[in-house]
């Protein structure tokens, strides 16, 4: 829990510690706060540019409240793309047939973890899905057409330069997509044509965000 953090980083000055994702409230605490919202937003324009009509999908799975702003960019980002949408909302691998009844073909899979019997069910159904991990590329590479990606890994970097820098200072390191630490992935294994389609998509959403155009209103369904 955060208080036993605290406790720890109150009794170990010397050492920092890194809540992820978390909120700090200590000098020797760094907290991690991604902003799901905006690589939602690239994930939804992505998908809005493969989509042959307005009908989004959200296919929902277990995981944290960092989905739920994910879904807030998701559907900016596929708006942007379709002013008019029909959205079905579906849950786990009974939920795409949900969605597959409504006719939806590509929908995002809300999830913390990979669950076999959905990327089963989306393979039979034949709907493509847009992934909240870069390794579910690898579970289901027919089903998949593009990952959200939190580079954890960089993240923790820049924490560890200011640390072996003497600069470091317990605070919230917020990372937006200027900061290169989120991104989506495109399937590599797409057709070429539809690779360059997605390729475009994504490269007109990053432009919208950093010219500060988009904004998040909720999701509106």
């Amino acid at each position: 829990s955060d208080t036993m953090l605290y406790s720890v980083a109150n009794a170990f000055p010397k050492t920092v510690f890194v809540l992820l994702p978390g909120r700090v409230h200590a000098e020797n605490v760094a907290g991690i706060q991604f902003l799901p919202e905006e690589v939602g937003y690239l994930a939804g324009a992505v998908a809005g540019a493969l989509s042959p009509d307005g009908r989004l999908g959200l296919l929902r799975g277990g995981g944290q409240p960092w989905l739920e702003p994910l879904e807030e960019g998701y559907v900016a980002g596929f708006k942007s793309r379709w002013r008019r949408m029909r959205v079905t909302v579906g849950e786990g691998a009974e939920g795409v047939w949900e969605l597959s009844s409504a006719g939806v073909l590509l929908s995002l899979y809300a999830a913390d973890g990979a669950d076999p019997e959905v990327f089963a069910a989306a393979h039979n159904a034949g709907i493509q899905l847009v992934v909240t991990h870069p390794e579910f590329l690898d579970a289901a590479s027919d089903t998949v057409v593009a990952a959200v990606d939190f580079d954890v890994a960089e993240a923790m970097l820049r924490v560890s330069r200011e640390v072996r820098d003497h600069t470091f200072k317990g605070r919230v390191f917020a990372f937006d997509l200027g900061s290169g630490v989120l991104d989506v992935v495109i399937n590599p294994a797409l057709a070429p044509d539809i690779r360059a389609v997605a390729e475009e998509a994504l490269e007109d959403a990053r432009a919208e965000i950093t010219a500060g155009l988009v904004e998040f209103d909720g999701l509106g369904l």
